[in-house]
Order: C-alpha cells, then sequence, then structure tokens
C-alpha cells in the first residue's frame, strides 16, 4: 500500500516569470520608444505577450538598436514558447549593450528551458560579475539548481540572494526547499520561521514548514501549519490534502476522509483528492471505495501512477490478481523507472503461486535498483521455493555485498542452506564467516556439528570469554570484566571491539588514562571507529583536555558524519562560550536521530536563554513527548 503523496513536499518558486516583473529594473533602457515601449512592457507584465511583441515592433522599425526593446521582445517571444525567435533577440540585445546584466538575466532563463544548462550559467555568472549586488542572477541560478537536484549548490545561491536582499522572502522559501531536499529538515524550519516572519500570510512558507515539521518527528506542528494554512484559505486543496494525509498517518482515517471530502466539493475534478481519499480508505479495509476512487483520479488524469499502483493493491487484497497485475503493468508502462509496481507485480504472481513470473518482476526491479533489500530478500526466498539452490546462493552474496553491516545474517543463511544441501565444508566456512562479523548463531553451529578445521581459531576460541565479559558487564564487575577481555585480547591482539570494550571498563572505573590508551589501540586498528573516538574524546574531557576532547569529536565528524552522538557532545562542550554553535551543532545531532530527547531538551535551553520563547518550547514539548521528564518541567515553567 502506498502512503501519503510525500513524492515532492518542498515546493520551490518558479522564477522564469516573476522575474518578468523585475525586467526594467535590470536593463539601462533608452528613453526612444518613448509611450509605444512603455505600453509594451505593460502588455508584457500582463502577460499578453502578442500584444507586448506588437507595441516592441513598432519600436524597433523606428529604433532598430533600442536595447530594450529587443531584450523585452526576446522576454515576450520566451514566454509564448518561440524560443529561436527569442534568443536572435537576447543576442542582438547583448550586443547593443553587453555591459548591462539584464540580457545575460534573461538569456540565461531561456538556456534553461532549452536544457542547455551550461550556456545558461554562464550567463548568470556573467550577469553576477558585471552587478555583483545584483540578487537576481543567484536567484534564478539557484532555482535551476534546485531543477537538476544540486541541492548544495542551490542553496549556496539562495543565501547569496539573502545576502543582497534580506526581504526577498522568495530566496528563503526556495532555500528552505533546498535543505529540505537535503533532508536538513531543522535548518529548513528555522528558515521557514524567518519567511513567516517576513510574510506572515504566506501559505507556501506554512505548507513546505507542515512537511519540514512531519520530517521531523513533529506531527503537533505539522498539523498547526495545516490549521493555518486553511485560517487564511479555508478552500485551499493543498492545505487540506496534506492534513488529510497527518490525518491518515496518525490513524484517524475518518477525520482524513472528511478532509478529502472537502477538497472534493471545491474541486470534483481534482486527482489528488481522490487518490488521497483512497489511501486514507486502506486501514478500513474498504477495498471497493478505494477501487472506486483510483478509478476516479485515473479517469480525471490516465498517467497517474500512484492511483494505478494503488488500486491494483485494492485488487490483490480481494484476491483479484489479474486486475491487479493489469493496473501494475499499466503503471510500469507509464514510468518504468519506478521501482513500486514491479515489487507489488512480485507480489501478486507469488500470491497466484506463478513464482516464475515473480522472479521476473523482481529481477526487472534489480536492474533499476540492484541493491534494493526487499527484492533481493524476496528473490532468494523465490528461488529457494523454485529449488534454484545455485541462484539463491547467488543473491545472499549480492545481499552480503550491498549489506555489509548485516552480512553476518546472509552468511548463516548460506549456512543453513549448504547444510541442507549436505555440503558441510561451506556450511562450516560461512557459520566461521557469521561468526566473525559478531553473530552468536555461527558460534553455536561451529559448535554444534563436525567443524574441527574452525574450533581451534581464536574467533572461536575467544567466544566463551566474550560471554563471560558481558555478563560482568551487565552485573557491574568491571574489575572482573577488565580481566576478562585481557585474556580474550591475548587471543585475538588485533580485535578493535576487545580494547574499545576493555577501554568502557576503564571509564567506568575512572581509569581515564588507561581507557585512552585501550580506545588508542582500537583507533590505530580501526580508524574510522566513531564510537571508540567519542569515547576517548570523553575520557580527555575528564582529563580537562576541552582541546583534545572537541579535536576528536570533530575527527568523528570525519569517521562518521551520522553519528549523532558526536555532534551532540560537540555541542555540550562549547554551549557555554558558544551558544548560537552549540544550537547548530544540537540541530545536527537532532537531524541524524529524529528521538534524541536530550538533545531536543539541550537545544531547547539554548533557545530559551536567547529569549527565543516559540523554539524554546517547540523544543520541550518534542522532548517530552519522546520521554523527558525534564523537559515536561522546562515546559511547564516556561511555556504558560
Amino acid at each position: 500500500m502506498l502512503q501519503m503523496n510525500l513524492k515532492n513536499p518542498y515546493i520551490g518558486l518558479h522564477l522564469f516569470v516573476i522575474s518578468l516583473m523585475m525586467l526594467p529594473s535590470l536593463c539601462n533602457g533608452q528613453n526612444a520608444g518613448g509611450p509605444v515601449l512603455d505600453d509594451g512592457i505593460l502588455q508584457m507584465q500582463k502577460g499578453n505577450y502578442t500584444n507586448a511583441v506588437a507595441f516592441f515592433s513598432k519600436v524597433l522599425r523606428q529604433y532598430p538598436d533600442n536595447y530594450l526593446a529587443n531584450l523585452s521582445t526576446g522576454v515576450s517571444l520566451r514566454e509564448m514558447g518561440r524560443l529561436d525567435s527569442a534568443l536572435s533577440y537576447f543576442d542582438k540585445a547583448i550586443r547593443i549593450d553587453p555591459k548591462d546584466p539584464g540580457g545575460y538575466v534573461n538569456r540565461g532563463m531561456l538556456f534553461y528551458k532549452r536544457n542547455e544548462y551550461v550556456k545558461g550559467d554562464l550567463d548568470e555568472r556573467k550577469a553576477m560579475l558585471l552587478q555583483p549586488d545584483l540578487a537576481t542572477p543567484y536567484e534564478i541560478l539557484g532555482y535551476s539548481l534546485l531543477e537538476r537536484k544540486k541541492y548544495n549548490e542551490a542553496y549556496a545561491n539562495f543565501d547569496a540572494v539573502i545576502s543582497r536582499d534580506k526581504n526577498s522572502y522568495k530566496a528563503y522559501v526556495n532555500k528552505a526547499a533546498a535543505l529540505g531536499k537535503l533532508a536538513r529538515h531543522e535548518e529548513a524550519i528555522a528558515v521557514l520561521n524567518q519567511v513567516i516572519e517576513l510574510k506572515p500570510d504566506y501559505i507556501t512558507a506554512y505548507y513546505n514548514r507542515a512537511y519540514a515539521y512531519l520530517y521531523s518527528g513533529d506531527m503537533d506542528h505539522a498539523f498547526a501549519d495545516c490549521n493555518k494554512i486553511l485560517e487564511i484559505d479555508n478552500k485551499n486543496i493543498d492545505g487540506l490534502l496534506l492534513r488529510a494525509g497527518l490525518k491518515d498517518q496518525a490513524g484517524d482515517d475518518p477525520g482524513a476522509i472528511e478532509d478529502c471530502n472537502k477538497a472534493i466539493a471545491i474541486d470534483p475534478n481534482n486527482p489528488k483528492a481522490y487518490n488521497q481519499r483512497a489511501i486514507s480508505r486502506f486501514d478500513l479495509h474498504d477495498h471497493e471505495g478505494i477501487i472506486s476512487d483510483c478509478t476516479k483520479a485515473i479517469e480525471l488524469q490516465p498517467d497517474y501512477y500512484d492511483a494505478l499502483v494503488q488500486r491494483g493493491d485494492a485488487y490483490d487484497d480481494l484476491n483479484n490478481y489479474n486486475k491487479a497485475l493489469e493496473d501494475y503493468d499499466k503503471a510500469i508502462a507509464l514510468e518504468p523507472g519506478k521501482l513500486i509496481a514491479y515489487r507489488e507485480g512480485a507480489g501478486a504472481q507469488a500470491h497466484k503461486n506463478d513464482y516464475k513470473a515473480s522472479l521476473n518482476y523482481l529481477e526487472k526491479g534489480l536492474l533499476i535498483e540492484p541493491g534494493n533489500k526487499y527484492l533481493l530478500e524476496h528473490k532468494f526466498r523465490i528461488q529457494l521455493i523454485l529449488g534454484d539452490h545455485k541462484g539463491a546462493l547467488s543473491t545472499l552474496d549480492q545481499c552480503i555485498k550491498f549489506y555489509q553491516d548485516s552480512s553476518m545474517i546472509y552468511y548463516m543463511q548460506k549456512t543453513y542452506l549448504y547444510d541442507s544441501l549436505n555440503d558441510k565444508v561451506n556450511a562450516c566456512k560461512n557459520a566461521f564467516e557469521a561468526l566473525k562479523r559478531g553473530l552468536t548463531d555461527g558460534y553455536e553451529y561451529l559448535n554444534t556439528h563436525h567443524c574441527a578445521a574452525y574450533k581451534q581459531n581464536p574467533r572461536f576460541l575467544v567466544q566463551p570469554l566474550l560471554e563471560e565479559a558481558q555478563k560482568e558487564n551487565a552485573a557491574q564487575m568491571y574489575v572482573s570484566e577488565i580481566a576478562t577481555l585481557s585474556k580474550a585480547i591475548a587471543l585475538l591482539p588485533d580485535s578493535s571491539s576487545l580494547y574499545y570494550n576493555r577501554g568502557a571498563a576503564e571509564r567506568k572505573l575512572n581509569n581515564f588514562e588507561k581507557a585512552i590508551a585501550d580506545y588508542n589501540r582500537a583507533i590505530g586498528l580501526r580508524p574510522k571507529f566513531p564510537e571508540a573516538i567519542v569515547s576517548r574524546a570523553v575520557a580527555k574531557a575528564y582529563l580537562n583536555d576541552i582541546e583534545g576532547a572537541l579535536k576528536d569529536y570533530r575527527l568523528a565528524f570525519k569517521a562518521d558524519s551520522t553519528y549523532a552522538i558526536a555532534y551532540n557532545n560537540y555541542a555540550s562542550t562549547i554551549e557555554e562560550t558558544d551558544i548560537p554553535g552549540a544550537i547548530e551543532y544540537f540541530t545536527m545531532a537532532i537531524h541524524y536521530n529524529k528521538k534524541y530527547a536530550s538533545a531536543c531538551l539541550a537545544r531547547g535551553k539554548l533557545y530559551a536563554k536567547l529569549g527565543k520563547k516559540e523554539e524554546a518550547c517547540r523544543d520541550f514539548s518534542r522532548a517530552e513527548s519522546l520521554g523527558s521528564v525534564d523537559a515536561k518541567i522546562e515546559r511547564m515553567v516556561s511555556c504558560k
């Protein structure tokens, strides 16, 4: 089943038409042409491009080298879709006045419409050089980069716009859109807050912020923004459908359907409204209603991929597999590069017990995304059913290739498969590979089967010591744990995890120098070991080596840029001397761990110190929802 429509949540602003209104300020127009030229510009700004061209033609017959008339003709023709003709006028305008940025700005926009991105980028950058304080070329280049999914570069360009025009709310929205595409939702929220301060009734800002809250796990504020949209415009269909999707996720299916009904009453020909209502019917098992809604959506929009897949899912639930497959195949024909219809088609064929056909869908899906975990694991199961053991082993090798972190599970599956084929040599070999990666099932298999070649291996011999050390740790018997781990290290002197665990036990006893020595050995053996690097930083902080601790945290960022604890600890270390910096690092911690209650609470306290009550209370509420009692107290005291 598909979920709420989240395909492209952040709305960027289209800049081509917006920039028309800026054209007179982008050029040094001559007085020649007078009222006729003015009338043409007025018609152009109203979108009456044919009339505008007629006025400009009159000017150009008398003044063929009039810069503004040539430039404006190019803009009008561009918006009419006559790109080749428009280009000739832009070229002439630039020849007339090569030092005015307006010609380059507008010609660059034309190149973007023709997907000639290199030429477009060159023109926008030329305009920047001609007038460095002009925001428009940065904005247009930024939007083009946003469309090309170059989100970091787009973000930098929108920042450049804002530095030149603090009140450009459109640039803030586009910057937030770039951040959203980079999954930096907390930062997007902060930017959208600025937009809303500039323009309190700007619906797009609330809409994008609702999505940012949703992706940050803050459903309450997402709902609040949807409600604000509908307070500003109670007939806003996008707001109704977004709120319907939120209600669906929250389990309020009747409420979701009610919002969809309102949207349909406002616009009975909106296919998204019927599709969203179909989504909301799934948990109610209203399959006939789903089919009816999807059918209506498809009637209104025959190429509606999601509606076809959802209707197929409803048919599949009703055991009408042939109709389901018809819909999945139509969806595939529409968008052969999308994965979900192949996945659902494979499921429908498996439900029909046509496993060869199911395998065909899976293999086609894997051509699109070779490392898709769902498809690989289902392919393995289907191959087992078909008795293709060689193929199944090959698929497990693919799983190991793409998912190293969980490879021990696939090695054990290979172990059991080889065992069922009476290939004990390969069964023992793969059980040992699973053990090497930390799965105790590998040890159990080796211990209970004829795997003599591996039973004298140090990795096998060390396993009872690891189990003993684990029990000692749980009982807080750290001295005994250190002794046991030392025996294990004697067997496996190149094991980074053993040094790390012994360092952790030393730290529990406040033996920080010894802990650091063990962390050094662990990091020496495995340089990208973020847990060991952060633990060493903590030990250094206890010894008042703050600079050393901060250096280690920065090293941890490089080892694993997603390791939330490193960002949290860095923020905690600097919060007394650099509140804005600490907020930034707490934000990164929350970005990589949406359920990081202590980071939310700490950031909320810093916002409170800065007098930012709304942000502080939002963080306290979020931390409280994640189970923080301290956050509840802070909210009760600070957010009355």
